[in-house]
């Protein structure tokens, strides 16, 4: 019972920070004079992100005996954390902040990580 709440915590939680990091950029390029809410918005979408971390943490210890479910838990974890350090690694190589290329792989890295949690929340279930 256990490892389906802190998987099934953990596959929601991934699927609303991919969800709100899409609506970020979408709302970004839809009304680019409202840069100063967009730290805000990084704040909570930070917020978010650790929270996943946590989440995906807790699932992994509940689930350690069930090596299909760790195994997807901790890719996407590893994502997650891709996710988070991406912009600090990338920064350098991309040529501005409105590239799309940056936006491209912030949101391939969170559905992926989300898409994971998800099939490891379906293999808990089972």
């Amino acid at each position: 019972m256990w490892t389906r709440i802190a998987v099934g915590l953990y596959a929601w939680l991934a699927s609303v920070a991919f969800g709100a990091a899409l609506l970020d950029l979408a709302y970004a390029r839809a009304v680019p004079e409202a840069e100063a809410a967009f730290s805000r918005v990084a704040d909570l979408l930070l917020m978010i992100s650790a929270a996943s971390v946590l989440a995906a943490l807790a699932g992994i210890v509940v689930a350690w005996n069930w090596k299909p479910v760790r195994y997807l838990l901790t890719a996407s974890l590893a994502l997650v954390v891709l996710g988070l350090l991406a912009p600090a690694f990338l920064s350098p190589l991309l040529p501005g902040t409105d590239s799309p290329l940056g936006a491209a792989i912030r949101l391939l890295v969170g559905g992926f990580a989300s898409v994971l949690a998800l099939a490891g929340f379906h293999e808990a279930r089972t």
